[in-house]
């Protein structure tokens, strides 16, 4: 089953997967996280892009409002567990949320460099569409060993090393109790897949699309956000994905995105365990 949320810009739906994260990875510490979330970039104040951090500290620029601001020295573009410099601020949000990306509807176009097709344009920002193949692609395929495990650590480790899979951990784990009751020493390694978000910028790459479709068919939980439809129009892909029967669309407000983590984490820690035993 794959877990999607949604709702109109700054609502909260980035905030509301890192505390379900949080949650889920202190009931079960051996989890394995795979996915990214987006941070606003911020300069003297000013929201000047996005960036993609992947859920083993790796920052990658996605989009800037000038091809100038992807190599500004203030930028943390590229560098690895890092966070902005004090000319430049980050903070949580989902790449519709606080008033951003998705609130412009402007149709998608690309630009083209010299030599390849790498840049692309949703609003007033320009999208590093390379960065997603070249970074973001390997975190989302299913072929890729993930990281090591560290229960002992608050977050996951940096290296992007192979490890052995998964699977060998969870194939002896007894039968998993029932949400409530959850414990460490009971529970499967297990895998949970976030995807924060599955939006107009990071769909430039046809790469990126034909991962998250790979993503939503495989017998894993996903964790995922999509933009709301503005004015009755959706993405024509965030369409199909919503009209999929394995999907569970949540939408969050306001008055219930609080009340929502309990409930989501609850969910997600019973789909773990269920993907786990069938592994």
């Amino acid at each position: 089953m794959n877990v999607l949320v949604t709702g109109p810009p700054g609502v909260g739906k980035t905030t509301l997967i890192t505390r379900v994260i949080e949650r889920v990875k202190d009931a079960l510490p051996a989890v394995t996280l795979r996915g990214f979330t987006t941070e606003e970039v911020r300069r003297a104040g000013e929201r000047i892009g996005f960036d993609i951090v992947t859920l083993d500290g790796t920052r990658v620029a996605l989009a800037r409002l000038s091809h100038s601001d992807f190599s500004s020295p203030a930028n943390p573009c590229g560098s690895s567990g890092t966070s902005a410099s004090t000319s430049t601020s980050t903070s949580s949000s989902s790449s519709s949320g606080g008033g951003g990306r998705s609130s412009s509807r402007s149709s998608v176009r690309s630009e083209y460099s010299r030599n390849s097709e790498r840049w692309g344009r949703v609003g007033k920002y320009s999208v590093d569409i390379a960065a997603v193949d070249q970074h973001v692609l390997p975190i989302l395929s299913l072929a890729t060993p993930p990281p090591p495990l560290h229960v002992s650590q608050p977050t996951l480790s940096p290296s992007l090393s192979p490890s052995p899979p998964a699977s060998a951990a969870a194939a002896a784990a007894p039968v998993a109790p029932s949400p409530a009751t959850f414990s460490s020493s009971s529970s499967p390694r297990g895998t949970l897949w976030v995807v924060d978000e599955i939006g107009k910028m990071e769909l430039l790459s046809a790469r990126f699309a034909a991962a998250i479709t790979a993503l939503l068919d495989a017998p894993l939980p996903l964790l995922a956000s999509i933009p709301v439809a503005m004015h009755g129009r959706d993405l024509p892909q965030v369409a199909a994905i919503r009209a999929r029967p394995d999907v569970s669309i949540v939408h969050v407000s306001r008055s219930n995105r609080d009340h929502l983590v309990a409930a989501l984490s609850s969910q997600l820690l019973a789909l773990i365990h269920s993907s786990a035993d069938c592994n």
